[in-house]
């Protein structure tokens, strides 16, 4: 038996791969996707100390999760508040942990997490701001944003949030077995082909015949700030994480 965890940002195409393996994946797999959504409070906790807070929350999924495995049950986790605890999974369940590393090009992501106000101060005082990380957590890899964060807009801050999240990928990389990893651009994602070695990598010889590409995103909307793409190029270390993973020129 093994678990898998899909690590992205959100807002590239999570929901659309929870859809499609729930529909080719047989009855011993239960897909979910984000089952305990922000309770992972990524901000809070850190890979190192991932209990910091809500820990019965998370050590009863953790508990769900050993459970399906001794049960016999193949268990995916598609979704993204997740990506601060896959190395506390890896060290505390007793089966392969694989990871399927779902990324798409920094602007897009923050485009996308405007339309769900994320880093949009609220209307009301009283309300606070969807924050999705911030450079003070424990273990933030860029904590000189601290500096200027509140200089910055929400499209520079979802910019911001996105580098965090690609360098903690590459850290997780560094220490997961080879064989255990499935990299997955947002624009392979829904590649036959591509798709077709993703079920070679789940253990799985479903054939992908035909590929329904309907969009499915529960959460639509339309931008909640203003967006100037031009201002990555303010920002060294979130082009040079955009650079290794190939959104160059155009693809920016």
């Amino acid at each position: 038996m093994s678990v898998v965890f899909v690590l992205s940002t959100g807002r590239c195409g999570t929901q659309w791969l929870y859809h499609f393996l729930n529909t080719r994946l047989p009855d011993c797999w239960e897909v979910t996707h984000e089952p305990i959504n922000f309770d992972y409070a990524p901000i809070n906790n850190s890979p190192s100390q991932p209990l910091n807070k809500n820990p019965q929350i998370l050590l009863n999924h953790l508990a769900y999760i050993q459970d399906k495995v001794w049960s016999h049950r193949y268990y995916v986790e598609c979704g993204f508040p997740c990506w601060r605890h896959l190395g506390w999974f890896y060290e505390e369940l007793n089966c392969p942990v694989k990871i399927i590393y779902l990324h798409r090009d920094p602007v897009q992501v923050s485009r996308s997490w405007l339309k769900q106000n994320a880093f949009v101060p609220p209307i009301l005082p009283h309300l606070s701001t969807k924050e999705l990380f911030h450079p003070a957590a424990p273990a933030a890899q860029l904590p000189h944003y601290q500096n200027a964060w509140c200089k910055l807009t929400p499209f520079e801050k979802g910019l911001y949030y996105w580098a965090e999240v690609q360098l903690q990928a590459t850290r997780y990389k560094s220490e997961w077995p080879t064989g255990n990893w499935f990299e997955l651009p947002f624009q392979q994602l829904t590649d036959r082909s591509v798709l077709q070695d993703l079920m070679g990598f789940l253990n799985n010889d479903v054939e992908i015949k035909s590929i329904d590409v309907t969009p499915r995103d529960k959460f639509q909307g339309i931008e909640q700030d203003a967006v100037d793409e031009s201002l990555i190029h303010r920002h060294p270390d979130i082009l040079r994480e955009a650079t290794r993973l190939g959104y160059l020129g155009s693809d920016i």
